[in-house]
């Protein structure tokens, strides 16, 4: 027997529909959109008449100069939130700027009167990273406030411990 059907074997029955259930933490979800907007804007860089004529239905040397411009930020962006948030630094803070940014860029693309299908599409799927990136830099920072008022109590605790007794 392979071991793929031990382990098939050794779960026990299951239905056709059940998965093993793969669940991502925050942290991996977050390092997902940040890799997925450096590679949006080096697209927007690189390529930019390619987004817009799927966006638009027309590039001109005016939008892809706008297009090049929204490319640099969206990089620089998702560059600093992947650093911040492979280094536990400042994630929240990144990450909620990114998600403004998306935010903003779906409102504006979704109001936007020649905006193709696609480009709406595209506004939802901002929209829906604007959402999901708030609510992950909320819980960062929770998760770091938690663990800076543990912190603070460990060093008052540990001051106590090294005081000498009143009067020696």
């Amino acid at each position: 027997m392979t071991a793929s059907r031990l382990t098939r074997e050794s779960r026990g029955k299951r239905s056709p529909c059940e998965d093993d259930g793969v669940h991502y933490d925050n942290r991996t979800i977050a390092l997902a959109l940040s890799r997925g907007r450096i590679v949006l804007g080096l697209v927007l860089l690189l390529v930019p008449s390619i987004v817009l004529r799927g966006m638009l239905k027309r590039s001109s040397a005016e939008t892809r100069a706008i297009a090049r411009l929204l490319g640099a930020r969206v990089v620089v962006l998702g560059l600093g939130t992947l650093t911040s948030v492979k280094e536990r630094t400042q994630d929240a803070e990144w990450l909620s700027m990114s998600a403004f940014c998306d935010g903003v860029d779906a409102v504006v693309m979704l109001a936007h009167p020649g905006m193709s299908k696609l480009g709406r599409a595209s506004a939802l799927i901002g929209a829906g990273s604007a959402v999901l990136g708030m609510q992950i830099a909320r819980q960062f920072a929770t998760e770091r406030a938690e663990v800076d008022a543990l912190v603070e109590e460990l060093e008052v605790d540990a001051g106590e411990i090294g005081d000498p007794a009143p009067g020696a």
